[in-house]
């Protein structure tokens, strides 16, 4: 019984061993990359490739002229080597869709917003409440959500919060009504 177990120990030994040295040879194969692997950016092709995108699913796209859409997008890319250095271009792309509503969020760059319309709020007043229900309203905004104006914003909300908020709140009422 017990050459039995040294035998199944050395088998099962033998196999581990060269499950490791497998793995480890395909680890080494597969991570093994040189500086010619290594595609560099490329501003033209990556707005190349936003602009088809935009161009595919724009809801204005049957009336922007795309020829021109193109060239004033990538005179704003000019001199551009990172990504970063795109964002100009893409705010021009997003400023000509003239659609109000399209952004473009870039990992490590943040969120381009090219809107222009705001939004006048009707002064309905505040309803008369019971002691327990607690009242927000929320307005329409549009912006970044970094600038001041949208922490101004938000303040504007957690303070109704605050000054009406106690232990004895059953619920609240957000009125929407003019929050586009």
């Amino acid at each position: 019984m017990r050459r039995l177990y040294e035998m199944m120990l050395r088998i099962v030994s033998i196999l581990f061993t060269r499950s490791i040295a497998s793995i480890l040879l395909l680890t080494l194969v597969t991570c093994k990359t040189t500086t010619e692997d290594v595609k560099p950016f490329e501003p033209e092709e990556f707005l190349n490739e936003v602009i088809g995108i935009m161009q595919a699913n724009s809801i204005n796209k049957y009336k922007i002229d795309w020829v021109d859409f193109r060239e004033k997008v990538m005179l704003k890319a000019r001199g551009a080597e990172t990504l970063k250095d795109t964002s100009p271009a893409i705010r021009e792309a997003l400023t000509l869709l003239n659609d109000n509503h399209s952004s473009f969020r870039m990992l490590g760059v943040g969120s381009i917003f090219a809107g222009s319309i705001t939004c006048d709020t009707q002064n309905l007043g505040s309803p008369i409440t019971p002691d327990n229900v607690g009242y927000v309203k929320v307005n329409s905004f549009s912006g970044s959500s970094t600038s001041e104006t949208a922490i101004s914003f938000a303040e504007q909300i957690q303070s109704q919060i605050r000054s009406q908020d106690h232990p004895d709140i059953m619920g609240w009422i957000v009125d929407l009504r003019n929050n586009g």
